[in-house]
């Protein structure tokens, strides 16, 4: 999958190709060192409960959250840096 939807619809499916993908991992690393730095630590995107789901730990309450909505300026972050992570892919 090349774009993640007019609204981040597909985002969660293109992350997880991402998190699979080991030529991505320089850039998975990235990603999870920047949202860490924001208070989102050890974040994942895969298969939780059948379902493909983004999870991470609250580091400001300590909470795991596992296929929870996302909080509005962390998914206008991961749908940017994401996008942009694929289209350099393409090229």
């Amino acid at each position: 999958m090349d774009f993640i939807g007019e609204h981040g619809d597909n985002l969660v499916e293109v992350l997880s190709q991402l998190f699979t993908d080991p030529r991505r991992d320089p850039d998975i690393r990235f990603l999870r060192k920047v949202l860490s730095e924001l208070g989102f630590r050890n974040f994942r995107a895969g298969w939780y409960g059948g379902e493909l789901v983004l999870s991470y730990v609250d580091k400001r309450g300590g909470l795991v959250h596992i296929g929870d909505e996302l909080p509005c300026h962390m998914k206008t972050m991961l749908a940017l840096i994401t996008q942009l992570m694929v289209a350099r892919r393409l090229q």
